[in-house]
C-alpha cells in the first residue's frame, strides 16, 4: 500500500497569508485603490456608449424610451463626477476610506506621541506694554498699509494687505496676506502680541483659515476657556495662483528667503509684536505643514514653535513644478533634525486615514533628538480635508498656551 503523507497546516504561516489576503482585497476595494477607479472609468465609457450609440437606434415609441434615455443620461452624469472624485481622492487623500464619506468629520481617538526634548507644558502668563512703539503701530486705523480697520473689534477683525516690498527688500515680492487682530487690538495701543504666521496649503489659498479652519473661532473659544491669549494671526499667499512654491528659494521667487526677511520686517514694522522668539509660532496645513516644518527648523531664532498639520517634511514638489533640487540638503529636514538638533518645538498631525501624512510623520520622528522637541499626534480617523484638522488645529493652539508664557492665558 502507497502511504500518503498528509500536510499539516502552520498556523503562523496560514494566518500570516490569510492576514495578507484580507490586505490585497482591501487595498484592491479601497476608495483609494487603482480597481475602483478602473471600474469606475469603464462602466462610465459603457455607458456613455449606450447613450450616445445605443438609445438613438432604438424606435420602440411611448413613454419607456425616454425614460430609459433619462436613466442612462443620469447615470453617465453620476459616473462621471463618480470617476472625477475617485481620481482626484486617489490624488490627494481627502477620504481614505469607504467610512470615511459617513462619519460626519469625526477623527476618533487620538494618540499622542513625544520625541526629542520635553517641553514644559505649564508656561504663566506674559504681556507687553509700552515700549518703543512708533505711531502706526500705536494706531492702526491710520496705517495706510492696514488698510480699512474697524474700531468695533470685539470678536477680533480679518484684515486683507499687500505686503509690498519696503526699500530694503531682499526679494522683492509683493504679496497678498490677510492678517487677524485679536479682540481689543484697537483700543490697547501699547500692547503688544504674539504671533502666529499660517500657511495655507496647495491647492488652497489663506481664505481657508478665515472661513474653512475659522482660526478666530478656535482662538477665541480656547481664550474663553482659559487655554491661551489671543495671538495676531498672519496668513500670506506663499502659493500665489496655486503655485508650488514650497516655501523654498527657488524658480518660483526667494520664498525663503522673503519669509525670513520681507515679511517678518512687514510684520514688525505694521503691527505691534513681542520680539522674543518664544511669542512667535508658524502653522500649516498640507504643504503649509511643510513650510511651517521646514521654517522653523530652518529659522530657529524667529520661532520656537512650529505646527504641522497633515504635513510633510521633505520637499515634494507637484510635476512640472519643480522648484528646485529635490536633493538640495537645505530641505532634508530629517537630516536637519538629526545632525543640526535646533532647538524647536514641533506639534504634528496626521489624520488616521491620511497614509501618505502618516508615513511622513512616522519617517521624520525617529530623527528627532533633544534639543529638538516633536509631539507626533494621530488619529484613529480622518483623511487629506480641512474639516479633519479643526480639532487638531485648535489642540495645538492650546499647546502654545502651555509651552509659551507669550501665548499663555491671563490667569487674573
Amino acid at each position: 500500500m502507497e502511504a500518503r503523507l498528509r500536510r499539516i497546516p502552520d498556523p503562523v504561516t496560514e494566518g500570516f497569508v490569510a492576514i495578507r489576503s484580507l490586505e490585497i482585497e482591501d487595498a484592491m476595494l479601497s476608495i483609494t485603490g487603482m480597481p475602483v477607479l478602473i471600474v469606475s472609468f469603464v462602466l462610465f465609457v459603457v455607458m456613455l456608449a449606450v447613450a450616445l450609440v445605443v438609445l438613438p437606434r432604438r424606435r420602440r415609441p411611448g413613454l419607456r424610451k425616454y425614460v430609459e434615455q433619462a436613466v442612462t443620461i443620469l447615470l453617465v452624469v453620476f459616473l462621471a463626477l463618480s470617476t472625477t472624485f475617485l481620481y482626484l481622492n486617489r490624488d490627494n487623500h481627502w477620504y481614505g476610506a469607504w467610512g470615511d464619506l459617513f462619519a460626519n468629520n469625526d477623527i476618533g481617538a487620538v494618540s499622542t506621541t513625544d520625541f526629542g526634548s520635553a517641553v514644559a507644558q505649564n508656561a504663566s502668563y506674559k504681556e507687553t506694554t509700552g515700549g518703543d512703539l512708533t505711531d502706526l503701530q500705536r494706531d492702526p486705523q491710520s496705517n495706510p498699509a492696514l488698510g480699512e480697520v474697524s474700531s468695533k473689534d470685539s470678536t477680533g477683525q480679518w484684515l486683507n494687505v499687500t505686503m509690498a516690498p519696503s526699500s530694503g527688500s531682499k526679494t522683492q515680492l509683493s504679496v497678498d496676506a490677510l492678517v487677524w487682530l485679536p479682540p481689543g487690538y484697537v483700543g490697547t495701543p501699547d500692547r503688544s502680541y504674539p504671533v502666529v504666521v499660517a500657511f495655507p496649503g496647495v491647492p488652497g489659498s489663506p481664505g481657508t483659515y478665515q472661513n474653512g479652519l475659522r482660526i478666530d473661532d478656535l482662538i477665541l473659544d480656547n481664550v474663553d476657556s482659559g487655554s491661551m491669549q489671543a495671538p495676531i494671526v498672519v496668513v500670506p499667499d506663499v502659493f500665489p495662483d496655486n503655485a508650488d512654491t514650497e516655501c523654498v528659494d527657488g524658480a518660483a521667487g526667494k520664498w525663503e528667503t522673503w519669509i525670513s526677511t520681507d515679511m517678518r520686517t512687514w510684520i514688525t514694522t505694521n503691527l505691534r509684536t513681542v520680539p522674543d522668539r518664544q511669542a512667535w509660532a508658524v502653522s500649516g496645513y498640507s504643504a503649509g505643514g511643510w513650510c511651517a516644518a521646514m521654517i522653523s527648523l530652518r529659522h530657529p531664532d524667529q520661532y520656537a514653535w512650529g505646527i504641522s498639520l497633515a504635513g510633510y517634511f521633505d520637499v515634494e514638489y507637484t510635476p512640472g513644478q519643480v522648484q528646485n533640487d529635490p536633493d538640495d540638503p537645505r530641505y532634508q529636514l530629517d537630516q536637519l533634525a538629526g545632525k543640526k538638533k535646533p532647538d524647536v518645538a514641533l506639534w504634528a498631525f496626521a489624520g488616521g486615514q491620511d497614509q501618505p501624512a502618516l508615513d511622513a510623520l512616522h519617517g521624520f520622528q525617529s530623527h528627532v533628538s533633544a534639543p529638538t522637541s516633536l509631539i507626533a499626534t494621530t488619529s484613529e480617523a480622518g483623511g487629506h480635508r480641512t474639516p479633519v484638522w479643526v480639532t487638531p488645529q485648535q489642540d495645538s493652539l492650546k499647546w502654545l498656551g502651555q509651552v509659551s508664557p507669550w501665548f499663555a492665558a491671563d490667569g487674573s
